[in-house]
This record gives structure tokens, C-alpha cells and sequence, in this order.
């Protein structure tokens, strides 16, 4: 009786994650592209919803006519996306 308690624990219990295994796993990708794109989005809406003048001090961020707030947001697409086809093919 005790072996199919033990069965049942383990088989409910989540996987152990395999050591060794380097820091950015499907879902560390997937939030650290969230987190890139949602820094890409801000530059690009600051860059569209305020006048020129204002764009000044936040130049490094959004570049010439707002391309490197595009590149930002196309990265974290990029990495997010990475992240979902590691996890499909791990599944």
C-alpha cells in the first residue's frame, strides 16, 4: 500500500528542474522580452504623444525620428517570441 502513495505523490509532484541547465529557461525569456518590449512601447508612445521640444532629454532613448524605440520593441518581440518556441518545443 505504501508503494502506490508514493506513486501517487511523485507522479502529481512538478518535474525537477535538470541541473546544469543555463538561467534563461522559456519563461525567464518570455518576461525578460515582455519587459524589453514594454520598454520599447513607452519610448515609442512618449515619442508619438509628446511635442518635439520634449523629446530632447530622451533622445538616447528614442533615437533619430523614434527608431531605436522601434528596435527596443522589435527585441523584446524577438526574445518573447524565443521564449515561446523554446517552451512549444520542450512540450
Amino acid at each position: 500500500m505504501p508503494e502506490a502513495t508514493i506513486a501517487h505523490v511523485s507522479a502529481s509532484a512538478a518535474p525537477p528542474r535538470p541541473s546544469g541547465r543555463g538561467a534563461l529557461d522559456a519563461r525567464t525569456l518570455l518576461i525578460l522580452g515582455s519587459g524589453v518590449l514594454a520598454l520599447g512601447g513607452l519610448g515609442d508612445l512618449l515619442y508619438h504623444a509628446l511635442p518635439p521640444a520634449a523629446l530632447a532629454p530622451m533622445a538616447l532613448l528614442l533615437g533619430p525620428d523614434g527608431a531605436t524605440a522601434h528596435l527596443i520593441t522589435f527585441a523584446g518581440m524577438a526574445v518573447a517570441l524565443l521564449g515561446v518556441v523554446v517552451r512549444g518545443l520542450r512540450s
